[in-house]
């Protein structure tokens, strides 16, 4: 948070920045939690590279595996803006994580087209998650519907609004525990409830993940 009339050599330093300071506002004020998500993300992992390790050359495997890789980076990164004090960004990568989460489910499957079409950039990958809810796509897959469902609509009711110049996203310029403006990072006191509920999302967006990787394999044997 800067104050007064900003200079120059301000947004310099505001470009540049590491924000080295926020993060260790919110890594105390959240240890715990990102610790278990440290933890999630690495048993995740290993539930990846048993996906990779099986791709030896199918174009297939080797899309899935790419949509499921993709949806790991994306939840990794979006924790690292959250803890960053980016929540915009952040939340944008949620919908980003959860679109490659579908994608990658949809590609697997040998009963739809859906591969061939990404692969000529004919697939639009936005509506993937209104893909995946289909009746028909859904038991194909072998998805819980109802577990898809709740997924699907707490990606569109919680992150389609990061992605948009909405009433929610403009907040996040305002400092509420100060009554003040935001350039940049900040940790807001004011907003810690609201950090914690975007942390246990990312938790259980892991959580996620890691079941429909661990579904795939099964499929896979």
């Amino acid at each position: 948070m800067m104050e007064g009339y900003l200079t120059k050599s301000d947004f310099k330093k505001l470009i540049c920045s590491d924000d080295t300071t926020t993060r260790k506002q919110f890594m105390i004020a959240f240890s715990d939690k990102i610790e278990k998500f440290v933890d999630k993300i690495f048993d995740t992992y290993h539930v990846f590279k048993k996906i990779d390790q099986k791709c030896k050359g199918d174009k297939r495997r080797s899309f899935t595996a790419a949509f499921f890789y993709n949806a790991l980076n994306s939840l990794i990164v979006s924790f690292n803006l959250l803890i960053s004090g980016y929540l915009v960004p952040s939340g944008n990568l949620m919908r980003h994580f959860a679109e490659s989460l579908a994608t990658a489910l949809l590609v697997s499957s040998e009963e739809l087209n859906v591969l061939e079409r990404v692969e000529n950039n004919q697939f639009p990958v936005h509506r993937s998650l209104d893909w995946i809810n289909r009746k028909k796509v859904a038991s194909k897959l072998q998805i819980n519907k109802k577990r898809l469902e709740k997924f699907r609509q707490v990606i569109k009711n919680n992150y389609n609004d990061y992605s948009h110049a909405s009433l929610f996203s403009l907040a996040n310029v305002f400092y509420f525990d100060q009554n003040a403006t935001v350039l940049g990072a900040v940790y807001d006191p004011g907003k810690k409830k609201g950090y914690e509920i975007e942390i246990e999302q990312r938790l259980r967006a892991i959580a996620s993940l890691k079941n429909a990787m661990e579904e795939y394999i099964r499929r896979l044997k």
